[in-house]
């Protein structure tokens, strides 16, 4: 009958302390319950689609993972509209730069708050940089409980952002998706591919990054054309710029 917990918990409810009270009144009841469980499914279902602008992204916990100056730049645009919105969100920062001029120059130039985790990895090779990357990100993720992360770009901690929340079966949401270099040697175009497959939501910037992924039999319902963030944060800190 109940395909949810939470449907469950309130048709439990209203059967265990309503009818005893006013049996007459079950139909009226359970009238009122499946409308306001349809409306609810339907709202449910846009606000899947639109994490964004939904206003129903108001109830949800968004993590965002940076790691390097582009990411920190690019992401730069979502970390403003959650503090504008007060959206409940934090931020992880893998430390893979992490010297003053690659990181904490970045959060005070452009004037965001500094992140919620700082990780501190630093350098090593792909292997061990990303897996402690993984597993310390995992940790975080497993105790904050995000509904969506938010990654950007391709560097390795955007691959471990990407798999730590696929292995807990959270949303990913990849920014700047869809670029391809089409050169295997380089690492960054391993771990744009894959974090392209794993991710829920693609928000890619041209309609031939979404050509791409749809060549790549990546759903069309997944992939959303809204440009380039790192425009957004260039309109944002052009006075900024001029007055530094």
């Amino acid at each position: 009958l109940c395909n949810s917990l939470h449907e469950g918990i309130i048709l439990h409810t209203v059967v265990r302390y309503c009818v005893p009270i006013a049996p007459d009144i079950i139909p009226c009841i359970c009238h009122v319950f499946w409308c306001f469980l349809l409306l609810f499914k339907i709202l449910s279902f846009f606000c899947q689609n639109l994490y964004i602008t939904c206003p129903f992204s108001f109830f949800m916990k968004f993590c965002i993972v940076v790691g390097t100056r582009p990411e920190i730049i690019k992401m730069s645009p979502l970390i403003r509209y959650a503090e504008k919105h007060s959206l409940d969100y934090f931020v992880i920062h893998t430390g893979q730069h992490y010297s003053y001029t690659l990181d904490a120059i970045m959060f005070k130039d452009l004037q965001l708050p500094r992140p919620l985790y700082s990780l501190e990895v630093g350098s090593g090779t792909h292997g061990k940089q990303t897996g402690l990357m993984l597993e310390k990100i995992e940790t975080i993720l497993l105790q904050e409980k995000p509904d969506v992360v938010f990654v950007q770009g391709d560097t390795n901690s955007v691959l471990a952002g990407a798999l730590a929340a696929t292995k807990l079966s959270l949303k990913v949401a990849h920014v700047e998706a869809g670029l391809r270099s089409n050169d295997w040697r380089m690492p960054e175009e391993k771990n744009r591919r894959m974090v392209d497959h794993v991710s829920d939501f693609l928000f890619v910037p041209t309609q031939d990054s979404a050509a791409l992924l749809l060549k790549e039999n990546i759903d069309s319902e997944k992939i959303f054309v809204v440009g380039n963030t790192v425009v957004d944060a260039l309109y944002h800190h052009r006075d900024l710029a001029h007055t530094s």
